[in-house]
């Protein structure tokens, strides 16, 4: 097991927050030197604690939507399975596949302009799964009411109180060209990667660089810089809880969403089109803290909470948040 201190929890909340924020700045705030803090943010690499430093994009300012699919199959053997995600993930609408377990057996997500976009995806998901495909359920996302966490602020500070505000997009929509895409999938690899060799391997100038970073930034593009962190070694499981819900008025939604917003099991938190649900992401170190928080959240909200469903996520095989899509639009 990784022995991880408090000062490597506290300079992973920094790079949470910021994955670009200099050394010099790290080092101040958890008082070490600059090396000194360099050398553990590389052992932190290097035992794949921090499994990567990401990117936090805005589809919807590009002009995409979000699309969730579960999928479930048939009883198949191993082989079959493997063939099935190798099938997925050679899909470029594809974003990102997991397996899972429960009603569902594959967590798959899409970026699509329009329905008939998705449709055409639905359909190349569709052949890769073959025969084997039983079920199918879709969701779409059209309000995050908390953005992605690595985990609960409490694993980095040992507290339970959460900072985290529901999440405002800017208005309007961007364009991105050529060379943005460059500097977004280079950035997706590495965020933390420094100007001069992003520069190097966008075959661009510094200043261009440093330019172009600032306007994604500054439209909304590039929501922030964070960190990944691997679940298995922090002693985190990741399950997702979908609830159905009625009287989801103005006022209930805005009570409901706070609540998502600041709870620290919540990694994720998304409303879907159509139907009253919301997608959550929680992250537990046990099936009874699972139950615990389930327990809570309907004794909470029993005026708006009808049914729920778990579904346990098992392995990630494809996380690509940058597609080529994004730039090479049909």
């Amino acid at each position: 097991m990784v022995k991880i201190t408090d000062i490597d929890k506290k300079i992973m909340y920094l790079l949470n927050l910021d994955a670009r924020l200099p050394v010099t700045k790290i080092a101040r705030a958890v008082n070490l030197s600059k090396d000194a803090v360099q050398y553990r943010i590389n052992k932190l690499v290097k035992n794949k604690v921090i499994s990567k430093f990401y990117l936090d994009i805005d589809h919807e300012k590009l002009g995409f939507h979000l699309y969730t699919i579960f999928l479930k199959t048939r009883s198949v053997s191993l082989e079959q399975e493997k063939k099935i995600i190798t099938g997925l993930c050679k899909i470029k609408e594809v974003i990102f596949v997991s397996t899972c377990s429960g009603n569902w057996d594959f967590w798959i997500e899409t970026y699509a302009e329009s329905l008939e976009t998705f449709n055409t995806t639905l359909a190349s998901v569709a052949t890769a799964m073959g025969p084997e495909l039983i079920d199918y359920k879709t969701m779409i996302s059209i309000k995050d009411y908390k953005r992605y966490k690595p985990l609960p602020e409490s694993y980095f500070l040992g507290t339970r109180l959460e900072k985290t505000h529901m999440y405002v997009p800017k208005p309007g929509k961007a364009t991105i060209d050529e060379t943005d895409y460059k500097i977004l999938k280079t950035l997706e690899l590495n965020s933390r990667m420094g100007v001069v060799e992003l520069a190097k391997k966008c075959s661009i100038t510094i200043d261009i660089v440093r330019y172009r970073l600032k306007k994604l930034v500054s439209s909304g593009v590039i929501i922030g810089f964070d960190i990944d962190v691997a679940r298995g070694i922090t002693e985190y499981y990741l399950q997702l809880l979908i609830i159905r819900l009625q009287n989801y008025n103005t006022k209930n939604e805005r009570r409901f969403s706070g609540y998502l917003a600041t709870h620290p099991s919540v990694r994720f938190a998304s409303k879907a089109a159509g139907s009253q649900e919301v997608m959550l992401e929680l992250l537990t170190k046990s099936m009874d803290e699972l139950n615990s928080f389930v327990k809570e959240i309907r004794h909470t909200f029993t005026d708006i909470i009808t049914t729920y469903e778990i579904i346990a996520v098992d392995r990630e095989y494809k996380d690509c948040r940058v597609p080529e899509i994004f730039f090479n639009k049909k």
